[in-house]
């Protein structure tokens, strides 16, 4: 019997409290991660800042969507290589979701000279990287993938933010 992505094996219709605190713990750097970016966008209110880390993380859902649809890359639990110690659909792992969420922002943050911030959130999207890989449910070519992703977008929403406001400048 296979058992949802919601439900613990001694009671199928609610998740265990352990399946619960394992995925706060796992996913514990994306919410630092979004503590650390609405702190610092209030004190800053950088409005194309805000839009840069906006459009940088979308482009990374639409790459991410892209991939989904045309790269299909099974979980290591779903190719067989063992099991996963958390509930995980046995969807595409390419790109890892959270570690690029993470990783966009860290990049937008470098990309504005934002070097310590920039260094502390790179940091967390590594713990949750060795997260999610140890838990069994990303390969260590998904967290590869991901800084391509998030580093590819951060740097295009930048440019695209530059060369925008080099145009409004000369007009």
């Amino acid at each position: 019997m296979s058992l949802g992505s919601n439900t613990c094996a001694l009671h199928p219709l609610r998740r265990s409290s352990s399946s619960r605190q394992a995925s706060c713990c796992l996913n514990c750097p994306v919410y630092v991660a979004v503590l650390v970016t609405a702190v610092y966008l209030y004190r800053a209110r950088d409005v194309r800042f805000m839009a840069t880390i906006a459009v940088a993380w979308l482009l990374g859902w639409i790459v991410e969507a892209l991939c989904n649809a045309h790269a299909y890359h099974d979980r290591p639990f779903a190719a067989g290589f063992g099991p996963a110690l958390v509930h995980h659909a046995a969807n595409n792992s390419m790109p890892s979701s959270h570690v690029t969420f993470v990783w966009v922002i860290a990049a937008v943050f470098a990309m504005k000279g934002k070097w310590s911030l920039s260094a502390v959130l790179t940091a967390f999207g590594f713990v949750l990287a060795w997260a999610r890989i140890y838990v069994g449910i990303h390969w260590p070519l998904d967290m590869i993938m991901s800084a391509v992703v998030a580093i590819g977008s951060a740097a295009f929403a930048d440019l695209t933010f530059r060369t925008i406001a080099n145009v409004m400048r000369r007009a």
